[in-house]
């Protein structure tokens, strides 16, 4: 399968999750953002499955309300059949200090680490503002 631009692809084990780092800077403290993430199953792009993978952010305050998961399908130009599906995760967190660091996890959490062996493609990794209605400055 041909996939253009650039993503990551990490294989789950039963034995820890793989990680992927990235440090968040130029935050303001009190200021709300949002992650947003796509991944899907590598090698069955179409599969209905919802991905159950993990997202956080360390040295933030992690905001539940508004977070969401939610699997988008995507239909041939004749619309007859799904030919991609992706599992978006959207995660709102409120900055604490001026860093934060990023991490998305092929394991949804110790209880629930997923089907060993299966491929997780990473696409799409944007932190921005969250607007919520509250002036910026006071």
């Amino acid at each position: 399968m041909n996939f253009p631009g650039k993503f990551v692809v990490t294989t789950r084990n039963d034995q820890k999750p793989n990680l992927i780092k990235q440090q968040i800077t130029g935050l303001v403290p009190g200021q709300v953002y949002s992650v947003k993430v796509n991944n899907a199953d590598f090698k069955n792009i179409s599969s209905a499955d919802l991905m159950y993978t993990g997202i956080s952010v360390i040295g933030a305050q992690t905001l539940e309300s508004g977070s969401i998961r939610h699997q988008c399908a995507f239909r041939t130009k004749d619309k007859k059949s799904v030919n991609v599906r992706l599992n978006y995760m959207f995660l709102k967190f409120k900055a604490t200090d001026t860093t934060a660091e990023l991490i998305l996890s092929d394991w949804d959490s110790d209880e629930f680490p997923g089907k060993a062996g299966q491929q997780i493609m990473w696409d799409m990794v944007i932190v921005e503002p969250f607007f919520t209605g509250e002036p910026l400055i006071k």
